[in-house]
């Protein structure tokens, strides 16, 4: 074809491109009004990220793909957190951003939300006095959300308020957050 054309193609194999058209570009869902879909009651194990305030678009991506990797149904964003389809979260998630739902709005109502009306155990990532170690609690449950805060300045406030639980994740020496 190359020497008729002057075209170069390049092939691909048939799984490769299978797995490559599974991906779904899509922006970002608003929250307001995707909580009662989201957290169905029917089902029976949610797992949810929220992030809030994240600045560091590396950072976002390597978290979105955790979140996939231990089956998160969908994550939840701060209006002022870093946008998951920035090229760098994207890169940093190996692609794990176009298969997890992503919706962006008012954190703390949509957690308070989850709380009180959909059975979900909500709990932020602080480093604050009087928290409980991750390793120091038995059970999440079968429905939860982990509010992971802003590098800078970690969890709001009025997302804290809107949480049951606030753990801490012990670091080893000489490891930094």
């Amino acid at each position: 074809m190359e020497e008729t054309t002057g075209i170069v193609l390049q092939g691909a194999a048939r799984t490769k491109l299978a797995y490559a058209t599974a991906f779904r570009l899509e922006a970002p869902r608003s929250l307001k009004g995707a909580i009662p879909a989201l957290a169905d009651v029917g089902r029976k194990e949610l797992r949810l990220l929220a992030l809030e305030g994240l600045t560091d678009a590396t950072n976002v991506g390597h978290i979105l793909r955790v979140a996939s990797a231990f089956g998160a149904a969908g994550v939840l964003c701060s209006a002022d957190c870093c946008d998951a389809l920035n090229p760098r979260a994207i890169r940093a998630s190996h692609g794990h951003v176009f298969h997890l739902p992503i919706f962006r709005g008012d954190l703390p109502s949509a957690l308070a939300e989850l709380r009180s009306t959909f059975d979900v155990l909500t709990a932020a990532a602080v480093v604050q006095e009087g928290a409980k170690f991750l390793d120091e609690v038995r059970s999440l449950g079968p429905r939860w959300a982990l509010v992971l805060g802003s590098e800078h300045f970690g969890v709001s406030d009025a997302s804290r308020e809107a949480c049951d639980l606030l753990l801490k994740i012990r670091m080893a020496n000489g490891v930094d957050s």
